[in-house]
């Protein structure tokens, strides 16, 4: 006779019940933290998953906290094809729960019952579980507890989507999981989870990703036994049976990363969710991976140096690294993380690092691409990936144009313009107000003012164009706009646009008091909050660990709040993002944060009497027959002559596309043709003559006019004296 489950019982209370409007119509399992229902949304008919807390756990303080505390975190998840996600939480109801889209297919545990997937299948759904994975990470939300019970395989698409993080862990949520409390599925558990207080972070993830994977392919378990502490004692060993031990036709390449991915120490491991990502879809494709290699020089074949931690290299067929042309036993590799250690072992001829022979008995340190050679055999170290960086951190890259070319490039493709439009269409421009006071500076306040109404103008139809296309993205208000980025900034790719001018500062203070500063000099991404991970640290109770995030998209900053109070500006809720105002406080509760400049309103010297300045105001400048403008007008006559430098830069944007490197060529050409034309236009009244093609009388006059001129500035980008190489900027890491 069965033995009556408690649970029976509560099921009859349960059916028909309705929780955050989500009728429960049949019961579907009982997962990590409670049961698992099928429901209909009341508003629509949708079929929704109702997760609710298990009623002993929901009793437990610590219990409710940690459901409610990740709960919201899960909410913050932006949506990615390959997670299940969350559409509804209620953690502060009488029964903790959350609603989950309903996907129609069976987890991966369902779909492996009749035995091994094929290899490229199993790679495939895995590889759609790293990306959903490798999101979570991205905003700091880790799994715990990956297997094929929690990777569905959407029937409708053919796609696995990560499920279930009921054991989620934020980063940024501190002291949820008790002391001595085991968090996890044993087989799949990493070494971390089974010591106590070590760190967690994403290398977990990847370690259950990995023991998934093997699982899928081998029809088994790497780490099996009876009790969970045998398997304990496995995994901290790292004792399982290589893949190419245990099927037959193994593809070394796969074998080789699922060994690098169950490294029992993380500081040795695969490191990051994007790069096994990367691995798997570069396994998909025939690609190399990124598994760490010694590569002969002449043959390209690769040695991976995943297993053990001592590998020797020489000719004997024991060598864990076999080399022709060598010593039996000729050097020996120790991993250590980020690098090896290589040593000589009294070689006939010698093993030589960079052309160095190494002295007997002293290793030497080498990394990524170092020049390895024994006897005769060149070799080079293969260990692009060397830290384990929070995912979190990453942002995206950003490559900074000269004017000429990004103005060419604007009609083209959105998705690497996608930052500079929505910079475009925002509220402000950033760095108005900033370029209005360095121009009063030089050349007075009615001057800077005039010019700022031009440049107004001018620009009116430049981002009445950039809100059209904005406006594609879905959504009619610029808040809508610069909510899809945010959702999408991480994989949107290299972004095109304009370098910073302004040096900014973000203060932060209380009551007039200042807390903290931090430069934003080089940066593209800030975290602030009371978390050590943040880059502006503000240790106090009324702050959440991670409370805001800013997002830089060229010259100015998207201000993101994550904290469970509603950002003001002038006692003003308003939504997220915001457009961070210079000058301008933004109110987090008790604390302000103020977008300020490093220093006095000045333009950049470009040398004696020269300033540069932004093109838009240049260009200002000249319709007012400003004499400023001569000595750029002048140097811009020379430009058509010097344009050397167009076609590599345009290649660096369009390497596979000579065609679009022409369009843009042209397009540079013809925009310097008509400001050529309008150059020699003012400089006939400034300079009083017109000695038409005749270069040298140009320098001639505005030579013996330059004392009467003033102050002269130039357009950046457009003269060789003020155009900046192209630049990439990324983030800077916590200081």
């Amino acid at each position: 006779m069965r033995r009556e489950d408690p649970r029976d019982r509560l099921l009859e209370v349960t059916i028909g019940l309705v929780y955050s409007g989500c009728r429960v119509e049949e019961r579907l399992g009982h997962g990590a933290m409670g049961d698992v229902f099928l429901a209909t949304r009341e508003r629509d008919g949708a079929t929704v998953v109702v997760k609710l807390l298990d009623r002993v756990l929901a009793a437990d303080s610590h219990y409710r906290d940690r459901f409610e505390r990740e709960a919201l975190a899960l909410l913050k998840l932006p949506p990615h094809p390959n997670v299940v996600p969350v559409l509804a939480v209620g953690a502060d109801q009488a029964e903790p729960h959350l609603i989950l889209e309903c996907v129609p297919g069976p987890t991966l545990a369902q779909k492996s019952l009749g035995g091994p997937l094929p290899l490229e299948v199993a790679l495939r759904y895995a590889r759609d579980a790293a990306l959903g994975l490798a999101s979570a990470h991205a905003h700091g939300l880790i799994h715990r507890d990956v297997k094929p019970a929690n990777i569905l395989v959407d029937g409708e698409r053919d796609l696995a989507r990560v499920l279930d993080f009921g054991l989620a862990k934020d980063v940024f949520l501190s002291g949820v999981t008790q002391p001595g409390q085991l968090v996890g599925t044993a087989p799949y558990m990493s070494p971390e989870q089974w010591e106590e207080d070590s760190e967690e972070d994403g290398r977990i993830d990847v370690f259950g990703l990995a023991v998934t994977l093997y699982e899928l392919i081998a029809g088994k378990l790497p780490f099996d036994a009876r009790e969970p502490f045998a398997i304990a004692e496995l995994i901290l060993a790292g004792d399982y049976e290589p893949l190419d031990e245990v099927v037959d036709d193994a593809d070394p390449a796969v074998a080789r990363l699922l060994d690098w991915a169950l490294e029992p120490d993380p500081e040795l491991r695969l490191p990051r969710m994007d790069v096994f990502a990367a691995d798997l879809s570069a396994l998909l494709e025939g690609r190399p991976t990124q598994v760490p290699a010694l590569v002969e020089v002449a043959t390209g074949r690769r040695h991976y140096l995943v297993r053990p931690l001592r590998l020797r290299c020489g000719s004997s067929p024991s060598c864990e690294v076999v080399l022709d042309d060598t010593a039996p036993q000729h050097a020996e590799l120790v991993r250590e993380p980020g690098a090896f250690l290589v040593s000589d072992l009294c070689s006939p001829r010698g093993t030589f690092v960079e052309d160095e022979r190494l002295p007997e008995g002293r290793p030497r340190r080498i990394q990524h691409q170092a020049r390895l050679r024994c006897g005769e055999v060149e070799l080079r170290l293969h260990l692009p990936v060397t830290r384990a960086r929070a995912a979190f951190l990453d942002d995206v890259e950003r490559l900074s144009l000269p004017d000429p070319l990004l103005r060419a490039a604007l009609p083209g493709p959105p998705r690497r313009l996608r930052s500079w439009l929505l910079e475009l269409s925002a509220p402000s421009l950033p760095e108005q107000a900033y370029t209005r006071a360095a121009l009063a500076a030089l050349l007075g306040a009615e001057t800077a003012a005039a010019a700022e109404q031009r440049v107004l103008a001018r620009l009116e139809p430049l981002r009445q164009a950039a809100r059209e296309r904005c406006a594609t993205w879905g959504g009619e208000t610029w808040r809508a706009w610069a909510q899809a980025w945010v959702q999408e900034w991480r994989e949107a790719g290299p972004q095109l646009g304009p370098s910073p001018s302004v040096a900014w500062v973000l203060h932060a203070s209380h009551q007039g008091r200042q807390l903290a500063q931090r430069s934003l000099a080089g940066e593209g991404l800030l975290l602030v909050g009371r978390d050590e991970k943040c880059h502006l640290r503000l240790p106090r109770k009324d702050i959440s660990r991670r409370h805001a995030t800013l997002l830089r998209l060229h010259r100015g900053w998207l201000l993101v709040n994550e904290g469970r109070q509603s950002a003001t500006v002038a006692g003003r809720p308003l939504s997220s993002p915001l457009w961070l105002e210079p000058e301008t406080p933004v109110s987090l509760g008790a604390v302000e944060l103020c977008l300020r400049p490093s220093a006095e309103p000045r333009l950049q010297r470009a040398g004696v009497g020269l300033f540069a300045l932004d093109p838009d105001w240049f260009w200002a400048l000249a319709g007012l027959g400003h004499p400023a403008v001569a000595t750029g007008l002048v140097g811009l006559l020379h430009e058509p002559r010097h344009l050397a430098w167009l076609e590599p830069a345009a290649r660096t944007l369009h390497p596979e596309a000579p065609e679009a490197v022409e369009t843009l060529r042209r397009a540079v050409g013809s925009d310097l043709a008509e400001k050529v034309a309008g150059a020699r236009s003012v400089l006939t009244v400034l300079l009083g003559a017109d000695p038409g093609d005749d270069l040298a009388a140009w320098g001639d006059l505005l030579a013996r006019r330059r004392g009467e001129l003033g102050p002269q500035v130039l357009p950046q980008g457009w003269l060789r004296a003020t155009r900046r190489s192209s630049t990439t900027t990324r983030l800077s890491p916590p200081a």
